[in-house]
Order: C-alpha cells, then sequence, then structure tokens
C-alpha cells in the first residue's frame, strides 16, 4: 500500500514524463559549452 507522499512522487514523476521537456538547444557535453565561449583543450592545457 503505497504513501501519500508516495503516490504524490508518482503523479509527479508521471506528469514530468508526460510533460517535461530540455529547453536547451542540444544536450551537450562540457567540452561543447566551453567552445560556445571560444575555448579550446590547447587553452586548457598546462605549459611546460
Amino acid at each position: 500500500m503505497l504513501t501519500i507522499g508516495g503516490v504524490i512522487l508518482l503523479a509527479l514523476w508521471i506528469l514530468a514524463v508526460r510533460y517535461g521537456y530540455d529547453s536547451r538547444d542540444g544536450v551537450r557535453s562540457k567540452e561543447q559549452d566551453l567552445a560556445a565561449y571560444g575555448v579550446s583543450w590547447r587553452d586548457l592545457t598546462a605549459r611546460a
């Protein structure tokens, strides 16, 4: 038997799956985010 909290969590999960969306342009990695600002891996590596 589910508790009231469990029922609420289940309802929220169902609503999130049904109506949720990702507002970003696309799923991007941290590397792609940095590249959007003009940062390259060469800029991030240590120079000896």
